[in-house]
């Protein structure tokens, strides 16, 4: 078993355990992995695995849920908002698990994330419409990496391998 690298089961894509990214100060640790599923008619078809890094010093933010079952977590989504608010460098690496269009990547993002914008404001919106066309008609591959990386609480690179 290697140590740099821990792997999403589901998918069983592998992400590196700690990442150096550009604009970042500092090494970024992996906090977690997961996965997005699409259900088409019905049936769920798994579109990318994503892998969230932060900076080391988001641990001190999050005592609170200390000692609590991943299951426990899971219900809470407050964890999470806790980690988008902190003030520390974060980036959530999105490795697609099949060939998609554009459109449908940015579908099933959109499901993802619009949900926990509770009331977008004129610049949430306009920077979501150009996150948007970055991906509308494009095709993706089985593999790429998309980065969406917090340098701070209001600025967001995003990046392609």
């Amino acid at each position: 078993v290697n140590s740099d690298f821990a792997e999403e089961p589901a998918t069983k894509v592998k992400f590196q355990t700690s990442l150096s990214l550009p604009g970042c100060s500092s090494t970024l640790s992996l906090l977690g992995t997961g996965y997005r599923e699409k259900v088409f008619a019905i049936i769920g078809v798994k579109v990318y695995a994503a892998g969230l890094y932060a900076n080391q010093s988001v641990f001190t933010k999050l005592d609170a849920w200390s000692g609590l079952s991943s299951a426990e977590l899971q219900k809470d989504s407050s964890l999470f908002d806790a980690i988008f608010q902190a003030p520390v460098e974060k980036s959530l690496n999105i490795v697609l698990v099949r060939d998609i269009d554009g459109k449908t990547f940015w579908d099933a993002l959109d499901e993802a994330v619009s949900p926990r914008i509770s009331s977008p404001t004129q610049v949430d919106e306009s920077a979501l419409s150009t996150f948007r066309s970055v991906f509308q008609g494009r095709p993706l591959k089985k593999g790429t990496s998309i980065f969406l990386t917090w340098l701070d609480t209001t600025n967001v690179l995003v990046s392609r391998l």
